[in-house]
């Protein structure tokens, strides 16, 4: 049923997201009144971030992993802050890392990108952890779909044509690899959100029993980077 409603909804949003660019070969959402109503909603913010497999668009411009700082900065404008190897664009709710170093510099490049969506820290408590507080305040996209901070691995898997079988699983959360016209060269897309196995027994002898396909609890932040 739903591979049906995705061929519907390349009809009904092909031209609506055209203007965004996004490739109608990518766009994975349904055709539903509520992705209507949040697709609506992106199409009038002053921010509009979308990742489409290995290319990312901010208001229609282009942006991509390994790009410089002073690159994106082109793209997404000055950035507000920097923190231990985290540039912070907290209008749009990008936080770009460099995992190489903590010295900032223009020439640093983007090895993860990453939007947070919801964060319980207390930031009197965590002020080296100050980027996780830079959560998205509106909607973005990803292959379409529209994600926002009450957003869920449920509510991902109800706007879209994925199945849970589609992700690989861990405790900590759900990822899937996109490829980049080159075999060798693909991106990981991790949805940080707990609560992705049902389990048996108690203590030393609780074990995994089935894949919770009802995960209820709040996505934290959508990463992506080289595999």
């Amino acid at each position: 049923m739903k591979r049906t409603w995705w061929f519907a909804m390349l009809i009904l949003f092909g031209c609506d997201l055209k203007g965004h660019d996004v490739k109608s070969s990518e766009v994975k959402a349904l055709s539903t009144p509520e992705v209507a109503q949040m697709v609506e909603k992106f199409k009038r913010q002053e921010s509009q971030i979308e990742m489409n497999g290995c290319e990312f668009l901010s208001n229609g411009k282009q942006f991509f992993l390994g790009m410089s700082v002073r690159e994106l900065v082109g793209v997404l404008g000055e950035y507000d802050y920097f923190n231990r190897g985290y540039y912070v664009w907290e209008a749009s709710g990008v936080v770009l890392v460099d995992k190489i170093t903590e010295k900032e510099s223009l020439d640093d490049r983007m090895s993860i990108l990453k939007v947070y969506l919801h964060s319980d820290l207390d930031p009197r408590d965590l002020d080296d952890l100050r980027h996780e507080l830079a959560t998205k305040k509106d909607v973005f996209l990803f292959e379409g779909i529209p994600l926002d901070s009450a957003s869920s691995i449920q509510s991902l898997i109800e706007r879209s044509v994925y199945e849970y079988d589609d992700f690989g699983i861990s405790d900590r959360g759900y990822s899937i690899v996109k490829e980049c016209g080159d075999p060798a060269r693909k991106v990981r897309y991790f949805f940080s959100s707990e609560g992705g196995w049902n389990y048996g027994g108690g203590g030393h002898l609780r074990f995994k029993t089935e894949i919770n396909r009802k995960n209820e609890n709040l996505i934290r932040y959508v990463a992506v980077e080289y595999q």
